[in-house]
């Protein structure tokens, strides 16, 4: 059983000051914290969890025994951020990760400009590791990775990708030869673009478009062509769409 202190502690940490504050972050479900123990990039602090679904996976989780903690279904439905709490909930520490000689050593790579929805942010995570994303560049103003609603939406999939917060200018300095393009509703069709090696695709969100890039004229824009009469196309299903095409040249 967990003390009030405890309970307090772990329902904090869905808060961004207090997971700064411990440079923790929360995981739900057994599918997302097995493959972020998988990826072994985070470091563990806690497995969480009912004591029958302990019982079952015993053997998977032998080496952990000791970060193991039973809990109450009531004391996960109170700590989780789940509608419907499942039967494990793991605390791992943040990592940095910090720019170095692999992070320039990309083919393509998407940078995501004040993406700011928590659920498109993970999906696209999620899609990047799905087509071998070897890194993914997020602008200043994009959400916090270990929000749980991002968390989730990956999949566990945040141990798989290197993700660099990071302002475009830095890029261009880091990298000279990268060639940039803009994702955005008026461009070349996609269906006529090469996306030459080393190329950043910029990104930004359905409601704004790319923030920082409104005034870069001298860079191309890349866009979908539509075949129907929706407006716009969800940013996560464009970033699959481009990286498929890539994957296709």
């Amino acid at each position: 059983m967990l003390s009030k202190q405890e309970l307090k502690f772990y329902r904090s940490l869905h808060q961004k000051k207090y997971r700064n504050l411990h440079q923790l972050f929360v995981a739900e479900t057994p599918k997302v914290v097995f493959d972020l123990l998988i990826s072994n990039k985070f470091r563990l602090h806690k497995l969480l969890g009912l004591e029958n679904f302990f019982v079952q996976q015993a053997e998977t989780l032998e080496k952990y025994e000791k970060f193991i903690q039973f809990i109450q279904k009531n004391e996960l439905k109170s700590i989780s951020a789940l509608q419907s709490p499942n039967s494990l909930l793991a605390i791992f520490s943040q990592i940095e990760n910090v720019w170095d000689k692999d992070t320039d050593n990309f083919n393509f790579a998407l940078y995501l400009d004040n993406i700011r929805d928590p659920g498109n942010l993970g999906t696209i995570i999620r899609t990047a590791v799905w087509f071998g994303h070897k890194v993914l560049f997020l602008s200043p103003e994009c959400a916090d990775i270990y929000n749980p609603k991002v968390v989730q939406a990956s999949m566990g999939n945040l141990g798989f990708v290197k993700i660099i917060r990071t302002e475009i200018a830095d890029i261009l300095q880091n990298i000279p030869n990268v060639n940039i393009f803009v994702a955005d509703m008026h461009g070349i069709s996609l269906v006529d673009c090469v996306f030459p090696s080393p190329s950043l695709l910029v990104m930004g969100n359905e409601a704004n478009g790319t923030a920082v890039m409104k005034d870069a004229t001298n860079f191309p824009k890349v866009t979908i062509p539509a075949y129907g009469k929706a407006e716009s196309l969800n940013v996560s299903i464009a970033a699959a769409i481009f990286s498929y095409h890539q994957k296709l040249k």
